[in-house]
């Protein structure tokens, strides 16, 4: 009916609060610097946080969260971000920190340190 549709129309509608826009200019670890580390820090304080790539089809989501491994200035968001958790981890050592990796869809985060870690 008229009215389950204009409900369903209301749902969906959303406002946005845009933070950072980059351009084709931009580089993975500005990226990272300026949107993921401060969220990442205060997920390492005990808050709840979320990093989102929204955009049209070809855009750069996948690259910008991904990246490559290899050369290091061209990681991700998501390699960058496990280096960062464990690097801050490994430099506290009056807290204890259990980490859980809950990789969505079709993300697969292999990581190398001193060790393979392999989510799945």
């Amino acid at each position: 009916t008229f009215d389950q549709a204009s409900t369903l129309i209301e749902l969906v509608l959303f406002d946005w609060d845009i933070f950072q826009v980059y351009d084709w200019n931009s580089n993975q670890g500005t990226v990272f610097d300026t949107t993921a580390r401060p969220i990442i820090d205060s997920v390492l304080q005990g808050y709840n946080g979320t990093v989102f790539c929204y955009g049209q089809t070809g855009t750069g989501k996948t690259h910008t969260m991904e990246g490559q491994w290899d050369p290091p200035d061209m990681r991700g968001i998501i390699p960058r971000a496990f280096c960062h958790i464990f690097e801050r981890i490994e430099g506290t050592h009056d807290q204890n920190f259990l980490v859980f990796a809950d990789p969505r869809n079709r993300y697969r985060c292999i990581l190398e340190r001193s060790r393979t870690i392999y989510f799945s």
